[in-house]
């Protein structure tokens, strides 16, 4: 069962790889300089003439990965019986709908290893959907988190930056200054 979960991610992350050469540096700016990876997607709303005679625009047609991982997320909807799961995985699948159609950025920082035996990670997905939406969505996820975090999980949080969502796994204080631009956007 945990293999079909994480398909849907798999192929948001394949497709956010394959479109960065579109737009390599899609919010790049906005990333720490310390990043260990980093990948961008200029969102399918966005892309352009280049785009759409590409060979990349007709692997990812034939694929239809939106379509894809919609109608996954919609089958895992309708096989839940417990209402306050449904909508949490509606509230999932409406972001991961908006991020495909929107600028979209993975960050990775470096590991911190002060507790060898839990080194914490610093991870970052940032995506610019627009200011009612990414309230609404870091409202949803939050809720989403709360029901669902334990103990030993690292820091989770959904923040809605101006008109960007903000998902950050690990201490990324400074990811907020640089999205509201109170920080110089000086990233990669």
């Amino acid at each position: 069962m945990k293999k079909v979960r994480l398909v849907p991610l798999a192929l948001v992350l394949a497709a956010l790889s394959l479109g960065s050469s579109v737009h390599a540096d899609t919010l790049a700016d906005r990333a720490p300089a310390d990043a260990i990876g980093f990948m961008s997607w200029a969102g399918t709303d966005a892309l352009g003439k280049a785009y759409d005679g590409s060979k990349l625009k007709g692997m990812l047609d034939a694929l239809n990965l939106p379509k894809l991982i919609m109608q996954q997320q919609a089958e895992e909807i309708k096989n839940t019986d417990d209402p306050q799961r449904q909508a949490d995985r509606k509230a999932i699948a409406g972001w991961v709908e908006a991020a495909i159609k929107s600028p979209t950025a993975l960050y990775f920082g470096p590991m911190d290893f002060a507790n060898a035996d839990e080194p914490q990670f610093k991870m970052a997905i940032y995506s610019e959907v627009g200011k009612d939406k990414a309230a609404a969505f870091a409202e949803q996820i939050n809720g989403v988190i709360g029901r669902a975090k334990k103990e030993k999980y690292p820091a989770l949080a959904a923040t809605a930056v101006g008109d960007y969502l903000l998902l950050t796994l690990g201490s990324l204080p400074e990811m907020e200054k640089r999205l509201s631009g109170a920080a110089p956007a000086d990233g990669l």
